[in-house]
Parts: C-alpha cells; structure tokens; sequence
C-alpha cells in the first residue's frame, strides 16, 4: 500500500471590514485624596469595541458573516499600587463574543 498523505491548505476566504474604538483612562487615586509622596494607587480601564465583517468572498456563505477570531469586546481594568521601589498590579480582562 502506498503510504496515505494529508495536505492542509489555508487560503485567504475573503475581504473584510473591522471598525471599532478603543478608549484609555487612569487615575491615581491616592494622589486625588492625599497626595502621598512615596506611594501611589492607580486605578486603570481600556476598552476596546470592534466591528468585524467579512465584505466580499468567492465563497456565497461566507459574505457577511463575522470575522473570526475578532472579540466585539475587550474590556481591561485594575489597580496597581507602588511604594518606593515596589510595585504590584491586579488586573480583569473580559473578551466579549468571538467567532
């Protein structure tokens, strides 16, 4: 027998349009409430919120379906707290729905 091959092969499906923002903020908050000389406590969050579509294929089912692997959301949000020379950061992320 002769030995059996399996070939993948990856094309490009299609063009696609992804639109979206994505927003930035932090905010020290022991700076705003006292304004310690040593330590700082930052609160931060990004938000990122995407639009992802696939505009023109070959392929009839694949024209308007989402990109994959595009989240509609990407949420980022913590604390990080320095004293001196030492620091320390807590963070969430939330990764809305993907295809």
């Amino acid at each position: 027998d002769p030995p059996t091959r399996v070939f993948r092969e990856r094309t490009n499906v299609g063009d696609a349009s992804i639109y979206g923002f994505e927003a930035y903020g932090e905010l020290d908050v022991l700076k705003v409430l006292a304004d310690p000389k040593d330590m700082s406590l930052q609160y931060f969050v990004s938000l990122a919120m995407l639009n992802s579509e696939y505009t023109q294929s070959l392929e009839d089912a694949i024209e308007g379906n989402e990109v994959e692997l595009v989240p509609n959301m990407n949420l980022k949000t913590g604390l990080t707290y320095r004293w001196k020379d030492f620091g320390t950061s807590f963070l969430y992320t939330h990764l809305g729905e993907q295809f």
